[in-house]
């Protein structure tokens, strides 16, 4: 746990400005991992006031209650998957309650852990995993974390399978809060889980699990990972508030790219994640800790700024639409169209926002 400082140490400059009066209140929720940093640096720096808001950051303990309060009008925008947005698309009955976004807030940034466990047996990799569960231990259940069955993650394992050729059937899925997954992995709950940062590094500097791989080194180059999300109604009726979000996070996204801001970037989210800074500094390393005596680049494993980051594209729907139907997360005939996916990530709205 991190103990909350009364004064900021942090050599990031913290903006200064003349009392105004601000509009109603925004909250934002956000749930507590590395790539919420862009949301969290724009409070911290006060990006959102610079920028005519008056923002309440909230952060909630799993994915399901924050995209419930987004519905529900309790938040106005949050952090959160971009699987989200393809889960209103089926069970929202109102078209204006249904979620999308205008701003991607990272891409990459996953990976996938083993227990440590492993490595006693001789298994350092997917493939000698596959190995040994072949010839060693027949009856064994592999029990993998996710944090939903419904998740950009859960494409990532089940990829990962199939190219270590580990078979879906002795393959069980828990989902647990990201969080959470230490914990499980340790007290071998699970025999390995796919997550966010910090939650790799956490279990590979605690000797608890290793990294057998990233989702840019080997899995998906370039996934949307977490989005900013808003309903159809509020983006419909607060052009000017979203715009003036959306510029305060990507002010902070450009931050938290620069590697002579990680220590400090890293002592901010601590507060928030109530982890050690040294974790959560060595999830922005370019110098990734996969345990398990493998310590190598990793260059640009979160990703927050760039062209190819934060436009919403019609390719970047497509990608998790395709994931989703060819692992039969959703049926084929009900996954959205072309103009659907074109509704959900509005590249239009980014254009209007960055362009004007």
């Amino acid at each position: 746990m991190v103990k909350q400082r009364r004064r900021s140490t942090s050599s990031i400059p913290r903006k200064r400005h003349a009392h105004t009066t601000l509009p109603d209140v925004i909250k934002i929720g956000f749930y507590p991992v590395c790539d919420a940093a862009p949301i969290l640096i724009a409070q911290h720096l006060g990006f959102f006031r610079k920028n005519g808001l008056n923002v309440i950051l909230k952060k909630e303990i799993g994915w399901a209650t924050l995209q419930k309060k987004l519905e529900n009008g309790q938040f106005q925008a949050a952090h959160g998957p971009a699987s989200f947005l393809f889960q209103p698309w089926q069970n929202s009955p109102s078209p204006n309650l249904k979620l999308q976004t205008a701003y991607i807030l990272n891409v990459q940034g996953t990976a996938i852990t083993l227990s440590s466990h492993f490595l006693s047996l001789g298994v350092k990799n997917g493939i000698q995993l596959s190995q040994y569960l072949e010839n060693e231990d027949r009856d064994k259940i592999l029990k993998i974390g996710v944090a939903s069955h419904f998740s950009a993650h859960k494409i990532l394992v089940l990829d990962w399978l199939e190219k270590c050729k580990i078979p879906i059937d002795i393959v069980e899925f828990v989902v647990l809060p990201p969080r959470q997954m230490p914990r499980n992995l340790s007290s071998h709950n699970i025999d390995a889980f796919c997550a966010d940062e910090p939650w790799n590094n956490y279990c590979v500097l605690q000797g608890t699990g290793f990294c057998e791989v990233t989702s840019p080194e080997f899995l998906h180059h370039q996934h949307p990972e977490k989005v900013l999300l808003t309903t159809r109604l509020f983006a419909k009726k607060n052009a000017e508030t979203l715009a003036a979000m959306t510029k305060a996070i990507h002010q902070a996204a450009i931050l938290c790219d620069k590697p002579e801001y990680n220590r400090d970037v890293a002592k901010i989210l601590s507060r928030h994640l109530d982890v050690e800074p040294a974790i959560i500094e060595s999830s922005f390393s370019s110098v990734y800790a996969f345990g398990a005596e493998r310590n190598r680049a990793q260059k640009k494993f979160l990703h927050f700024t760039g062209e190819i980051v934060n436009r919403p594209t019609l390719e970047k729907g497509e990608w998790l639409k395709d994931g989703l139907v060819k692992h039969g997360l959703i049926p084929a005939q009900n996954a959205p169209s072309r103009r659907e996916i074109n509704a959900i990530f509005r590249n239009d709205i980014y254009n209007e926002i960055f362009e004007s």
